[in-house]
Parts: C-alpha cells; structure tokens; sequence
C-alpha cells in the first residue's frame, strides 16, 4: 500500500493543481477517509489527516492518473474547497458516510475505460460538474450545480475506443442561475440520451443533448424542463419538453415527434429527410417560429394556440417552414412563409389563415371562423377550401404571383361552394 503522509506542519504548499496518482499502473487510489479504508492491496491512499495537513493556497487536487493507469478510485470525500479533478481507468466509487459530496469548485471525474455511475443515494454539489466515460454515463443520485447565475452540469458518454455509450439520468438535475446550462452528449457512433421515469431535470437556462447516432427520450412522467432547449439525434425520437425556446438538428432519415407544455419558439430547427412534428399543448399553446426545415420530410405543427411566423418590420411576417407536405392544425391563427409542395391547413377557433408560398402549391385547407389569404410562387391547385362560419368578413382569397393558375377540387363556406 502507497501512503501520503504530510504529517502536521503542513510540509506540502503550493498555489497550482496538486496531483496525486498510483506509482504502479492498475492500482487504486483512494482519497479521503481513514487511512488505508479502501484497501492495503497496491492503493494510493490518500486520507483526511494528509488532506487536512496541506497547506493552503493549491487551485486544484487531482488523483488518479489522466493518462490511464489508475484501476479503481474511491473518494470518501464530504466536502472539498476548491477545483476537484478524478480520474480511473474502470471505476469511481463515492463512498462517504454523510452520501454527500460538496465541492466549492469545479467537480470533473472521468472513468477512462469503462462506465462512471452514481449511486441513488449520492447527493453532489459543485459550482460546475463535468462527468465523463468510456462507456456509459448513469446518474441515479442528485447533482446540484450553483456556481452564482451560471451553472454547469456536463454529462460526457462513448469517449472510448468503440464511440458507443448513453447517458441515463434517472436521479435529480439541477443547474441554477440565469445563464446556468446541462449539456449531455451521447457517444458519436452509438448511445442514447435518457431520461427515466425517476428522473428530474430542472435548469433556468438551456439544455442541449446530443446523440449524433442515437435517441432522446424521456420516460413515464418527466419531462425536460428549461428556457432553452437543444436537441440532435441520429435514430427516431419522440420527446416531451417543458420549454420556451427550441432549436435543434436530426440526422439521416430519423423523425421527430416532440410535445411541448405551453408555448413556445421554434428558432432553428434542420431535419435531413425524416418527419419532423412539434406540438404546443396546454392553454393557448402558441408556437412562433423562425426557421424549420424538415429536408425531404414532411413538418406538422400542431397547437392549443396559434402557428404564427416570427415578425419583422411593419408587421412582416418572416417565420419561414420547408418541407414536403405542410399540415398545421392550430386552434386560432396561422401565418407562414413556406416553400412546400402541399399545405393542409386548418383552424378549430376563430382566427385567420395567411401562407406565402414561394413555389407552386396544393392547398387542402379548412377556416373555422376567420378570413384566409394564401399566396403561391407557381402553379396553384386549391383542392379544397372550406370556410365553417359563414360571415361576410370571412373572406377566402387566394393568389398566384405568375400567370399559371388552377383551381380545382371544392370552395365554398358552410351554405355551398362559390366560384372564383
């Protein structure tokens, strides 16, 4: 067994990282605790009475080898007062008597061949936390990150030779602070982000989560909840947000079936052939957006509210969706630029209908009570327009910026079809 032993006049100073690692590759380290507690069998050990005897001034401690080397690390650590780094090749282990673990600094602990997993009853504390792992990330305690107004939880899976490994949240997340984030990231070539029925996220900021080869997802009843939120995916994903800002990118053909609590802005969102669909539940869920762009794709927006482009100047309406197919079921308004080559369009309250088309389209679209314009670039083929409420303020107007011109199909309100 390797012992540091610092004795009481505090022989050890300094004002830079401190590092402690095994002499031997495959050890263990343990640091904190009784002297020689996590074994006498080829560990470092280093326990309270040597961290109590150094002097103080060091930035940060690090203990394991960042290289590789170090097997096991074992903290039984309750509480640390400045910059804490870990490292161990299969496994780090917090074992303190309280189950508890506060660091006034920046936590960051990387299991460099294997998986790093917090236990359930493991409650961490720390200005900023950065988890890392070869493999998987799985955090089944509470990690509370409360560095002033922005904290920071970091959650790094698949760093391995293989690029595959997940991130599983089934404890409690929180970040606080106006400016405070949680960024989870999936391994390159394969892992999922999850989110148990356990799990708890809370940030006052932005979550981004990223599985460039795989899902997102929560389970049961949680729900991601933030100002802003980021998403990117590889494979299918179907997710529940409770957020006010969303942005985000699917790859390959994978489709997106997202449901949001209240309402929301949409501002960036890139698909690359796959389906895209977002939903605002809730009272007068209203979503704004600016920019969606679902590729080949077809896009469907569903709301409580209203479906409104962002606004520019003199009232503008700017928000601009492409797609294959566009269908928009909202419970008041709509207005949108588009580039499709369908829109089906519908409103089950009162509110009007305006849609910019840059290029030819097939319209299919029902008002419920209010007036509709819609606008194409090319050819333009109504194949049915329906005004349920028969006012004369209900006006159905439709308009081509080029000399092509059909209509076909069925337009009329709910006493009979009309001619134009």
């Amino acid at each position: 067994m390797d012992l540091v032993n610092a004795g009481v006049t505090k022989k050890i100073a300094g004002t830079g990282n401190l590092v402690f690692r095994n002499q031997f590759l495959g050890a263990g380290v343990q640091i904190g605790g009784d002297e020689g507690q996590a074994g006498s069998t080829g560990v470092l050990s280093i326990s309270d009475a040597d961290l109590a005897a150094l002097a103080i001034g060091f930035a940060s401690i690090t203990a394991g080898r960042s290289e590789g080397g170090t097997g096991v690390l074992t903290s039984y650590l309750e509480s640390w007062g400045s910059d804490l780094q870990l490292y161990a090749d299969t496994g780090i282990v917090f074992n303190s008597d309280s189950d508890s673990l506060d660091v006034s600094g920046i936590l960051s602990a990387s299991v460099l061949a294997g998986s790093l997993s917090l236990a359930d009853t493991l409650g961490v504390v720390a200005e900023v936390i950065d988890l890392r792992a070869a493999s998987d990330v799985v955090v089944n305690g509470s990690l509370t990150s409360d560095r002033g107004s922005d904290g920071i939880i970091r959650l790094t899976a698949g760093l391995g030779a293989s690029r595959i490994g997940s991130v599983v949240i089934a404890g409690v997340l929180e970040a606080l602070g106006s400016s405070s984030d949680l960024r989870a990231d999936a391994g390159t070539l394969g892992g999922n982000i999850i989110l148990t029925a356990t799990g708890t996220v809370s940030v006052d900021d932005q979550i981004s989560v990223n599985a460039a080869s795989g899902t997102v997802s929560n389970l049961g009843t949680s729900v991601w909840t933030a100002n802003a939120f980021d998403i990117s995916a590889g494979q299918n994903t179907v997710v529940e947000t409770a957020v006010n800002l969303l942005s985000g990118r699917m790859f390959g053909t994978a489709s997106l079936q997202l449901s949001n609590d209240g309402a929301f802005a949409i501002t960036n969102f890139v698909g690359a052939g796959g389906d895209l669909s977002f939903e605002g539940t809730g009272v007068n869920a209203t979503i704004t957006i600016t920019s969606i762009d679902s590729g080949s794709g077809d896009l469907t927006l569903n709301s409580s509210g209203s479906v409104l482009g962002v606004v520019g100047g003199f009232g503008q309406t700017l928000g601009m969706v492409r797609a294959d197919t566009l269908n928009v079921e909202s419970g008041f308004s709509i207005s949108l630029l588009s580039e499709v080559a369908r829109a089906n369009l519908s409103t089950t309250g009162s509110g009007s209908i305006f849609l910019s088309e840059e290029d030819a389209l097939v319209l299919d679209l029902t008002i419920f009570d209010g007036a509709a314009q819609v606008t194409a670039g090319g050819l333009f083929d109504v194949e049915s327009a329906v005004s349920l409420t028969d006012r004369n303020e209900n006006d159905l107007s439709f308009n081509t910026t080029t000399a092509v011109w059909l209509i076909c199909g069925w337009v009329g309100s709910m006493r009979g079809p009309w001619g134009m």
